[in-house]
């Protein structure tokens, strides 16, 4: 199970014993920035009340992070990274192996996304059918769709989660985070 799997009770939480401390941390990584907080166990009275607190911080936190959930896996699948030779991110040129031993290769463009469940989807264009730039192009138009609607389904997600039924993501957000901060204060001894 991962550690951001929902069905693990200690996602986004690690211990950490060391000679010095004894604590509980939360982290969650959204944009490139790391949020993350500490529960020292000297401080909410035993390790038992440390991990509740990290427990209704991280919860707070879940609830708050999933309003923008859609917006942040956007900027992950657009984001380019330094092997990126074709120009774009999630367009690709690739070769064909023959058919025929010692037949040649044939060049085609593809695009690729990842779904709301995290499968891989793909659409492909031969060059030999719609020419190099052609192809490239229809290519990074699926991308772009595929995208298009990916986020239209997250944002459709978000705005009823089944995780939280009750909670709208809105302004009611912002102070459910502060009280679950709070209610993790008031833990302590």
């Amino acid at each position: 199970m991962y550690r951001t799997d929902y069905r693990n009770p200690l996602r986004r939480i690690i211990r950490i014993e060391s000679d010095s401390e004894r604590t509980w941390r939360v982290t969650v990584r959204r944009y490139g920035r790391i949020v993350e907080r500490t529960f020292y166990d000297s401080s909410y009275g035993g390790k038992r009340k440390s991990l509740a607190a990290a427990k209704i911080y991280r919860d707070a936190l879940e609830v708050y992070i999933a309003a923008f959930e859609a917006d942040h896996r956007l900027w992950r699948s657009t984001k380019k990274n330094k092997g990126n030779t074709s120009g774009t991110v999630g367009v690709g040129r690739y070769l064909h192996p023959p058919k025929k031993p010692g037949g040649q290769p044939f060049p085609f463009w593809q695009a690729f996304w990842l779904d709301t469940h995290g499968k891989r989807l793909s659409k492909s264009f031969l060059v030999g059918a719609h020419g190099e730039r052609g192809a490239k192009r229809l290519a990074i138009q699926a991308h772009a769709q595929g995208l298009a609607e990916v986020h239209a389904d997250i944002q459709r997600a978000a705005l009823a989660p089944a995780r939280y039924p009750d909670i709208k993501p809105s302004k009611e957000l912002e102070p459910l985070l502060f009280a679950a901060a709070f209610a993790a204060e008031s833990l302590r001894p």
